[in-house]
């Protein structure tokens, strides 16, 4: 349904579907280097700062203050759908909680708090509830 949306002409929605079941923790929300102690950013930390920032950008051009050489930066879509499709397995689900309660922020391992854009959703997929 939301890749049949995202396909039509003139559409303003995106979406990201990574599979959570296909990697490791570390790769889906970032990590901390253990001897730098440098952030690495995951698949759902990197989307959720990039849909965040796309958001930010568009509200600045409409507001007057985007650069005329950045257009695609200050594209404004309706909607944003991060899909997380496969089992739900407590190991990342967990982590999930801040978003999916009245916060709508990711709360990262480095101690950084990335809020949901208004026009960001989480959609998730499952096969059973079970």
């Amino acid at each position: 349904m939301v890749r049949a949306a995202c396909a039509r002409p003139l559409s303003l929605s995106h979406s990201f579907s990574p599979s959570p079941q296909s990697v490791t923790r570390d790769e889906l929300y970032g990590s901390l280097h253990p001897t730098t102690r440098e952030w690495r950013d995951g698949l759902l930390s990197r989307a959720f700062r990039t849909m965040a920032g796309r958001e930010a950008a568009a509200a600045a051009a409409a507001a007057g203050g985007g650069s005329a050489s950045s257009p695609s930066s200050a594209k404004a879509f309706a909607h944003q759908w991060i899909v997380l499709d496969g089992d739900l397995d407590p190991e990342w689900v967990e982590s999930m909680n801040t978003v999916m309660d009245d916060n709508r922020t990711l709360t990262l391992a480095s101690g950084e708090r990335v809020p949901l854009a208004p026009s960001m959703r989480l959609l998730l997929e499952t096969d059973t509830m079970v």
